[in-house]
């Protein structure tokens, strides 16, 4: 014949054990479920920017990079010169017509 004891406080402490490895186990579930859902996350971040960077890539500097930015604002300035002396031709044919 077996002898059971009824105590409370075993099943209690029983109870309590178990809702201890429960909540440990929860805990680190969470946590790697957090992981995973921030790797993710990154992942989309990445592809996202990836998919929308910019199509020219930056040029490597070289010794003639200072010379270049020069002849483009010189260039640059010709072509205002040059917008606005067609701004003057219009409104001269505009007064003549």
């Amino acid at each position: 014949m077996t002898h059971y004891i009824d105590d409370p406080y075993i099943e209690s402490e029983y109870d309590e054990i178990f809702n201890e490895w429960y909540e440990i186990e929860g805990i680190r579930k969470i946590r790697e479920l957090s992981r995973q859902l921030r790797t993710f996350f990154n992942y989309k971040a990445e592809v996202i920017r990836y998919r929308f960077r910019s199509k020219i890539f930056p040029v490597k500097k070289c010794k003639d990079t200072n010379r270049i930015i020069k002849d483009i604002l010189f260039l640059e300035i010709l072509l205002e010169e040059e917008l606005m002396n067609i701004g003057e031709i219009i409104k001269k044919l505009k007064r003549s017509s």
